[in-house]
């Protein structure tokens, strides 16, 4: 469970801001030494650190991070977790045993929030009362792993907008968050994704005191974003359907292929009501009526839901309605046309058990969404009773000092 879980409350009921990206250098995209396997099959899936046993039921002395093919039985673990004899080696992780089962983790007394029987907002509260201030803001971090080892760059504006975070070591010692797009940054096989992406969680476990495992997120709008994985129609072609029946089949396709690959969370859908065909990104929403963008955008969003994946209602809101139609300008609207057009695909969307909502990159009345207090907390959690995690879009904080002018410096921005 990560201290920012997207299924429980959070303890202040304030906005949360997670997702600033961190510059570390371009991970090994094939997986060696703490971790290997003889999976080959690219339908592989990435289940966790778990329990193992080997073939005859003697207990192993350690936790593993694992790859489990789909088809393989698993045996009778907790959860979601479960072992592969494909798996030879480990990373080590302390443990404890309680009636036969290995307990992962340093600390190994018997604490609440390592039980999950116990009420999800028990469990965050005993968790978040034993980390350190530096801890919680490792967990509100996101680290993009792909970063181009010439141009330092993965995406637009990075180099002026990450924050170099130090070695991965020192990264990793504090807490990561959230991973940023593991599988998307750049091509790469999927059994080979799967096999880096648990090596990369085992370390995070290792080096962190309660072995807290990163969320992992990656778009998926017209499918997941990833090497050789199936493409859909574009949001329009959803809207053009009118089949909300159809969007949560094709929703529950797209989940059902990120859960089997680790992936947690995916960033969609796109909720934004266009009516300026200028806009650069028109192809992402799903129309110029809210009613229709609030019932398909609900379709898919109980789709993803439903195979166990976090679905990001974007981009909160009035992105689409910038001046002239251009990308991250100014939204001058009225309070009536914000009600009536712009939010109520929003709270269809929370209504139907969407668990995270991204901030917009814009300012609506100069004042940028993403430090928006009437927005984020009075409409958002207040309102519309939304319990889940708010992530930035990506440089979203930074913004706050280098876009919009309204923090004096980087820390500014985050306070």
């Amino acid at each position: 469970m990560s201290a920012a879980d997207a299924r429980g409350p959070h303890p202040g009921g304030g906005p949360v801001i997670s997702g600033d990206v961190l510059q570390v250098p371009r991970q090994p995209v094939e997986a060696q030494g703490a971790l290997e396997t003889g999976v080959a099959d690219p339908d592989a899936a990435l289940v966790g650190v778990a329990p193992a046993t080997d073939r005859t039921g003697d207990e192993l002395g350690r936790g593993r991070a694992q790859i489990v093919h789909p088809r393989s039985t698993l045996d009778g673990v907790p959860g979601h977790l479960g072992y592969s004899s494909h798996c030879t080696r480990s990373l080590d992780l302390p443990q404890r045993r309680e009636d036969g089962v290995a307990i992962v983790g340093a600390n190994m007394e018997q604490e609440i929030w390592r039980d999950p029987s116990a009420p999800v907002a028990d469990r965050v509260g005993d968790l978040m009362a034993k980390m350190t201030i530096e801890e919680k803001i490792g967990q509100l971090s996101g680290v993009w792993l792909g970063v181009d080892d010439v141009t330092g760059e993965v995406a637009p504006y990075q180099g002026d907008m990450g924050t170099s975070g130090g070695t991965w070591k020192e990264l990793v010692g504090r807490g990561v968050g959230q991973l940023t797009r593991p599988y998307g940054t750049a091509p790469v096989e999927p059994a080979t994704g799967a096999r880096t992406l648990a090596r990369t969680q085992a370390e995070i476990m290792q080096a962190g005191r309660f072995a807290i495992p990163a969320l992992v997120h990656e778009e998926c709008l017209t499918g997941a974003a990833l090497w050789q994985a199936p493409v859909y129609p574009s949001p329009l072609c959803w809207g053009a359907s009118f089949d909300p029946d159809l969007i949560e089949r094709l929703g529950a396709q797209i989940g059902g292929l990120m859960a089997r690959l680790g992936v947690h969370q995916g960033l969609a859908p796109v909720l934004d009501v266009v009516r300026d065909l200028r806009w650069g990104r028109t192809e992402e929403t799903i129309g110029e009526d809210p009613y229709l963008n609030g019932t398909i955008g609900s379709a898919y969003v109980r789709g993803l839901e439903s195979a166990g994946v976090v679905a990001t209602l974007k981009h909160f809101v009035g992105y689409s309605a910038s001046r002239s139609g251009r990308n991250l300008a100014p939204v001058s609207i009225g309070p009536r046309e914000l009600a009536d057009v712009l939010l109520p695909p929003f709270e269809m969307a929370l209504r139907s058990g969407a668990r995270s909502v991204m901030n917009s990159y814009t300012d609506l009345d100069g004042v940028p969404v993403a430090s928006d207090e009437t927005l984020l907390t009075e409409v958002l959690r207040g309102r519309f009773g939304f319990s889940g995690t708010v992530v930035s879009d990506y440089f979203a904080v930074a913004f706050l000092e280098k876009l919009h002018g309204v923090a004096g410096s980087a820390l500014d921005a985050a306070l």
